[in-house]
């Protein structure tokens, strides 16, 4: 794995830095409205924000949507999503090695460092399977 360096201004105002995350397992997903598979994913994805917070499990989504954020807003809402969302930045790319589609998301350990990246729809208990595995780790 290796420990990407990033901050994620969100939909809500809010700025999250990778450095701040350190002692949380992070889920990182790169997202697209238009885009099937990830909207499969996400009511997994929220309920991991909701269930597994109190462990110290943290999920950001990055929605790789080019144009206003309005309809991403929309979207979010339509869908009950809370956890925090921002837009992928070329920035948020380089320090991911590059995205060449979407879904993919990452799971990084306390540490910060990549430990999981799944390209392509990630089941919900595969998922959570996966964050019981980083979250285990010593």
């Amino acid at each position: 794995g290796w420990t990407p360096t990033f901050t994620v201004a969100t939909l809500d105002g809010d700025t999250l830095r990778s450095t701040d995350l350190k002692g949380k397992v992070v889920v990182v997903n790169f997202w697209a409205t238009w885009c099937a598979p990830c909207r499969l994913e996400m009511p997994a994805l929220q309920e991991l924000h909701e269930r597994r917070g109190p462990e110290g499990v943290v999920v950001v989504g990055l929605s790789t949507d080019v144009g206003p954020e309005e309809p991403i807003r929309a979207f979010l809402a339509e869908e009950g999503i809370t956890y925090p969302v921002g837009r992928a930045t070329q920035a948020h790319r380089t320090a991911f090695l590059g995205i060449a589609g979407v879904p993919v998301t990452f799971i990084l350990d306390r540490n910060g460092m990549v430990r999981e990246r799944v390209l392509g729809y990630f089941e919900g208990p595969a998922m959570n399977a996966a964050v019981d595995r980083v979250l285990a780790a010593p």
